[in-house]
Order: C-alpha cells, then structure tokens, then sequence
C-alpha cells in the first residue's frame, strides 16, 4: 500500500479533485500499454492524505484511514467510441470558446475547464461546436510549461488523462443543463504529449439514459495521430 495527495491546484468541483487527473494517477499504478477504466465513486478530497492498495484481482483502489474507497482502476479493453472525427487544427482554433463566454460553467476553478483558471498552470481547455461537424466539439492546446512535465518536455500522463475528462462534457452535457460529474473515465494514452506542442482536442456525444450521459474525446497530433482516447460516464447531480 503507498500513499497519494492531491493538491489543490487540482480542484474540479468545489473542495475535491478533478476526476480526469485522480483517474490519470490510479492509471499510473497499472501496466503501460493498457486501456484503463477508472470508477470515481466518492468525491476526492483535497490535500489529504489518501492509501492506495491493489486487490487481489489487480485493480487499484484509493481509500481514505477507515477504507471509504473514492476510486477504483483496472485494466481493461479500447474505450468504444468509433471513428475519430478528422477535425484540424484550424478548425478546432476557431472553434474554441474565450472564457468569459462560459458564464453559465458550474465549477469555474476546475483544473480542467474552469474559465477562472488560466493555461499557465492549468489544462483550462474550452472546445466550441464545430460548424455542421454532427455534434463534434474541439479546442486546440499548447500545453504550457506550469503543467507537471519531465526535464524533456514530456507531459505528465495524468494531465492527458485530464485533457480528456473535460472537455468530454462540452458535447455531451446541453448548456443550461443540471451540473454532472464524472462518474467513469475509460481511456488510453497511445503516445506523449509535449509542453509547447500544439494538438487538438475533440469530443463527440455518445447517448444518454435517465441521469447518465456518455462522451467520447480524443487527442490528435498535427500530423492526424490520435494521441490518446476516451469514453466519459457523466452523471447529473440531484
């Protein structure tokens, strides 16, 4: 069992941790290479120590001392959201919404989307709809040098797995709508990002039933290279 702490640079909704960056953690503590399919069933509370165990069938749990678990990892197969929209780069820069447009955004300091948190230390992306692109919602994003990065330039993984919580919701969650959070991030990292390197971020919906909502998002590289893929479970809040 090893200990984590997120701290509060990494808030998603008020007091608790974005679920993209806890999910990019646990996914840490697993095989590379692997699809990983992260559960967040509490939130994650802020600057407090937290226990991370692997069970017996492999998945990675975060527990808190008396083992409420907030969050369970496991392996698992290709998050299912069919084919990537071919969106490029110039599209998704137009498409990107300015921050004071989001005034109806329900966690304005989120790490990820919040319109209070600027990219200088924060993900901070805010896709836009693209023009007749069925649905399909995208930003461009120049990761900065205030993200958690090795001495290469190599962005940590779980700010990729944040780059793609997020913005999952834009094309999912209607504007106006009751605020959800993030109940399951299923995704992959195929290859790393970089500070200063410019990629486009997408995301698409994929349904909805009663509360829940699922999205999908990507992240491609100029060249087209699909980065990193995800399916998002959104839940509305009561």
């Amino acid at each position: 069992m090893s200990g984590l702490v997120v701290e509060g640079r990494f808030e998603g909704p008020p007091a608790s941790a974005n679920g993209g960056y806890v999910a990019g953690l646990l996914a840490r503590r697993l095989p590379d290479g692997c699809a990983v399919e992260v559960t967040l069933r509490l939130p994650v509370p802020l600057d407090t120590a937290l226990a991370v165990a692997v069970g017996d069938d492999g998945a990675v749990e975060l527990r808190d001392a008396v083992c409420a678990v907030f969050a369970v990892a496991r392996a698992t197969g290709a998050p299912a959201v069919g084919p990537v929209p071919a969106i490029g780069l110039a599209a998704a820069r137009a498409a990107a919404q300015a921050p004071e447009a989001l005034t109806e955004h329900p966690f304005p300091r989120c790490f990820g989307c919040g319109p209070q948190r600027s990219q200088q230390d924060a993900v901070a992306l805010h896709p836009g709809p693209i023009a007749d692109g069925a649905g399909v919602w995208a930003t461009a994003w120049t990761p900065g040098a205030g993200l958690p990065h090795a001495p290469d330039g190599t962005l940590a993984p779980e700010i990729a797995w944040v780059a793609l919580d997020c913005p999952s919701s834009f094309g999912t969650v209607p504007v106006g709508a009751v605020p959800h959070v993030l109940g399951r991030l299923q995704g992959r990292l195929d290859a790393p990002l970089r500070v200063g390197e410019e990629v486009t971020v997408l995301s698409w919906p994929l349904g909805h039933e009663g509360r829940k909502r699922w999205g999908a998002s990507a992240i491609v590289g100029a060249a087209g290279d699909v980065r990193a893929l995800a399916r998002a479970t959104w839940i509305a809040l009561r």
